[in-house]
Formats: structure tokens, C-alpha cells, sequence
């Protein structure tokens, strides 16, 4: 029953995969954004213990989320850049 409705409320977000595992429903793969890793985190939490995540962030949208992180600082002197998936700052604050 989990599982399938947890299906159903993230049947939109593609790349991501919903099973049991070991008694346990498990979500799983590789989405685009954060704000689809945030509605996945808060669908899996309204069942507790009993539903896991293991969705992570592409890869490929590291450059994009560099991007909003260093125009949400606002100081073109801060590059931001995501190294195996550690964000990094780098330059000078005023």
C-alpha cells in the first residue's frame, strides 16, 4: 500500500524508482533538482520508518545548481563549484 502510494504522489518526478526492499519501500535514483529531492524527502517522511531515500542529485545538474547558489550570494567575487558533490566557495567576501 506504501509503495504504491507513494508511486502515485511522485509519479512525476521520472528517474527515480519506488520498491520493497527487505520490508521496507525504498525510493531511489537520480533527479534533476532540489526542490524534487525536498518533495521526495517530505512524501517519504510523512511514513517514517518505514520508507527510505536514497535519491541523490545528478550530476549533471551540478553547473545549473552552481548557478543559483552564486547569484543567491550575490557577489561576483564568490564562484561556487560542486567537486564530487561538495559545494565549494571560493574568493573574496567584503
Amino acid at each position: 500500500v506504501i509503495e504504491r502510494d507513494l508511486q502515485s504522489l511522485l509519479a512525476d518526478i521520472s528517474g527515480i524508482t519506488v520498491r520493497v526492499l527487505a520490508g521496507r519501500v525504498v525510493v531511489d535514483g537520480q533527479v534533476h533538482t532540489p526542490g524534487e529531492i525536498s518533495r521526495i524527502h517530505s512524501a517519504t517522511k510523512l511514513y517514517g520508518r518505514d520508507v527510505q531515500s536514497l535519491v541523490t542529485l545528478s550530476p549533471a545538474s551540478y553547473p545549473a545548481l552552481a548557478k543559483i547558489i552564486e547569484r543567491e550570494i550575490g557577489n561576483p567575487e564568490i564562484r561556487v563549484r560542486i567537486v564530487n558533490g561538495h559545494i565549494l566557495l571560493e574568493g573574496h567576501a567584503n
